[in-house]
Order: C-alpha cells, then structure tokens, then sequence
C-alpha cells in the first residue's frame, strides 16, 4: 500500500503536469478503505483540447506510471462530466471536490461496470473483479432505495449507511457483512465458491430489470460515443443508444453462454468513456 505522503508527492507531481487541470485523488485511497491491491485513482478534470491530447499526456505521466504501476489516471471532460460521469475527489489542497451529475448516468456506469467486471473476474480469475461487481451492485441498490446522489457513494461505509445498516469495517475497509447479498468480498480476496457468483449475476440481472428506466437515450452520451469510436473506424454505435446496448450486450452475451473471455476483450474498450493514461 502507499502513504499518504506518497500518495500527496504523486498528486502534485501530477498537477504540476495537468496545470491547466483540476487533479483529483478518489476511490479507496481517499475512502480509507484502501487493500494491498488497491489502485491509486485520480480523475484529471480537462477542457475539450486536453481530453483529445491525450497522446502527448501519456508520455508525460509515463515517468510516474513505470515508478507506480498501480496509479490509475482517468481524463474526464469537465464540460460534459455531467452527463456522463460520477466525480467525488479530493484536489491538491485536500478540499473535496463533488461535481454536478445525475441519476441515469450512475444507474447506468453501475450496470455497465457490474457486468463488466464480473465477466472479468470469470476471464481473468482475479477476486478483486468480484469485489469490484459486488461494490457497485451494492451501491446502485443503495442510490435506488434512497434516491441520493451526494457524498462518498461508492465508499462501503457511505454504502451501508445509506442501506440502514452501518456494519463494521474492518482494517482493509471492507465490511463483514453487506446486507441483502451474496457473495461478499472477503478480506484478502480469497475465491468465492461458483454458486456464489452466480447469484451475483442475478442479483445484477435483477437489477437491471429494475432499472430499465434509467436507461433513456442520451444525445450528448451518443455523441461522444461517436465521437470516440468513429475515429477509430468503429460505426457500432451508430443506430443505437450506446450505453443500453453495451449493458444488454453484456447480459446477452453472458445467457447465450458465450466466453467470458471473449466478453471481457469485446467490451474493455467501451465500458468506460474516460481516457485511461
């Protein structure tokens, strides 16, 4: 794990580079709920001509990426954030920083995220996915009963409290029990039993069944998409509403018993929006 004070000399480090930027520390490390293999996650919220310069960023953060392999660098578009992401950080001066967004794009980055990491954890047999699919399905059950988008909310504490149940976190910021499903994580990420993770999925499934009116067509989601992918000669999303066709891919896909592994390569470029440095 990393100490403050590393994860502080990073986080100025990468400011220094985004200076035109607002540099953001989020996820487990800024949640205290951080495990041996938890990923640093900043957020780099950046005008239009940053986002499409990613390239040259790439190579200037590369220093910092062979040093740390476990830093993850998202470039997030401020102007369009809104619509299609969920941002709560924390900037260099530690201020937390909670941006404007909306319920249909957490509902939906949850059910994208839910599938995609659970064919993820069945492709690459690493508990970490499991965990990660439990965290969001938890949370979108937590944001459906409460109908709150403020605060930490994809933290396990703010998850539990926000279900009516604060349950004890221990030292690696898991809980010991999150209430109303299994499987759950356990604390070192040891392997879940095969019927355990089957109820996952449908505890996903059930979810989305529930959530399907959370799932509207979005201009600005199916502009960017296109934007995106065009230029890289990718016209899928052309006829369609991007992100319900990449959650009933998914679901499909996993019904028809197609390789997990093959689901997991067919969607790691499209789940998410954001530019990964």
């Amino acid at each position: 794990m990393f100490s403050a004070k590393t994860i502080t000399q990073i986080h100025h480090s990468l400011q220094q580079i985004f200076s035109h930027s607002t540099v953001l520390l989020g996820g487990s490390y800024l949640y205290n709920e951080a495990t041996e293999d938890s990923d640093v996650d900043f957020y780099v919220i950046c005008n239009l001509a940053d986002y499409f310069s990613f390239r040259q960023y790439k190579k200037l953060v590369q220093p910092i990426k062979e040093k740390y392999p476990n830093i993850s660098m998202m470039l997030v578009p401020k102007i369009l954030q809104k619509y299609l992401y969920y941002i709560y950080g924390q900037d260099i001066r530690e201020q937390i920083v909670e941006l404007p967004t909306n319920k249909n794009v957490i509902v939906k980055n949850c059910l994208k995220l839910a599938y995609y990491n659970y064919c993820s954890y069945l492709a690459l047999k690493d508990e970490k996915y499991l965990s990660k699919a439990v965290k969001q399905i938890k949370a979108l059950t937590a944001i459906l009963k409460t109908n709150t988008l403020n605060g930490p909310i994809f933290s396990w504490k703010h998850i539990s409290l926000s279900l009516g149940r604060e349950t004890e976190i221990e030292g690696n910021g898991v809980p010991n029990q999150i209430p109303d499903l299994t499987p759950r994580p356990s604390p070192r990420g040891e392997g879940e039993t095969t019927n355990d993770s089957k109820v996952l999925l449908q505890t996903i499934k059930h979810h989305h069944a529930q959530s399907n009116q959370y799932l509207k067509f979005s201009l600005i989601n199916y502009l960017f998409y296109n934007l995106r992918f065009i230029l890289k000669s990718n016209f899928e999303f052309i006829f369609s509403n991007p992100d319900k066709k990449i959650i009933n891919g998914m679901l499909a896909e996993l019904e028809n018993g197609k390789n997990p592994s093959e689901i997991y390569e067919k969607y790691k470029k499209t789940v998410m929006l954001g530019i990964f440095l």
